[in-house]
């Protein structure tokens, strides 16, 4: 607005300007709203693997009669290999997300 009023630039200069910010906000807007998603996604998979691997536990003490170590030991990995498999696509997600934020901003400067 300033540097049309100064008169730096036309009307449809600032038109152009204006809807591309429009475009760069609308962008990390969406960029945003995903990150918080995968952020919340991730809260849901730490409490996951956390009540997996209590209940696996307790199946293994109750249910197999196994010695707690060897329960704790076998429940706790097969938690934890089934929590990694599940988190691999939000991995991805947050990696691509991340490379399109770096991109933007290499090419708004």
């Amino acid at each position: 607005a300033t540097d049309l009023s100064s008169g730096l630039i036309t009307i449809n200069e600032a038109y152009e300007k204006r809807q591309a910010t429009a475009v760069e906000q609308g962008f990390y807007g969406t960029m945003d709203g995903a990150s918080k998603f995968i952020r919340g996604d991730a809260t849901v998979a730490v409490i996951s693997i956390i009540v997996n691997s209590l209940v696996g536990l307790l199946i293994g003490i109750g249910q197999d009669k196994l010695p707690i170590g060897q329960a704790l030991e076998t429940y706790t990995i097969l938690t934890i290999g089934d929590g990694l498999a599940s988190r691999t696509s939000a991995l991805l997600l947050s990696m691509a997300t991340e490379f399109l934020l770096t991109r933007s901003r290499a090419t708004a400067r």
